[in-house]
């Protein structure tokens, strides 16, 4: 999918005094957000534009919700 399509719909914003200079900035959020959380090697440049490989970072999806829900609380709730 490409990164101008996820950057919207996740709401990445950008920074504010950068986008009047830079309109790409938010873009260059999200993928900094990607590559930050070990989504290196889901990012693909296809022509002029940037991908990311969605399929390939359910992995990853996975294995980051797993370890975020894994604890059980007193109640036994997941």
């Amino acid at each position: 999918m490409s990164l101008r399509f996820l950057t919207t719909e996740l709401a990445f914003q950008g920074d504010p005094e950068a986008a009047a200079s830079d309109p790409d900035a938010a873009q260059k959020q999200c993928l900094e957000f990607i590559r930050k959380h070990g989504g290196e090697a889901l990012i693909a440049q296809k022509d002029d534009d940037i991908r990311v490989l969605s399929g390939k970072g359910a992995a990853i999806f996975q294995a980051a919700r797993a370890s975020a829900f894994k604890g059980v609380d007193i109640k036994g709730q997941i």
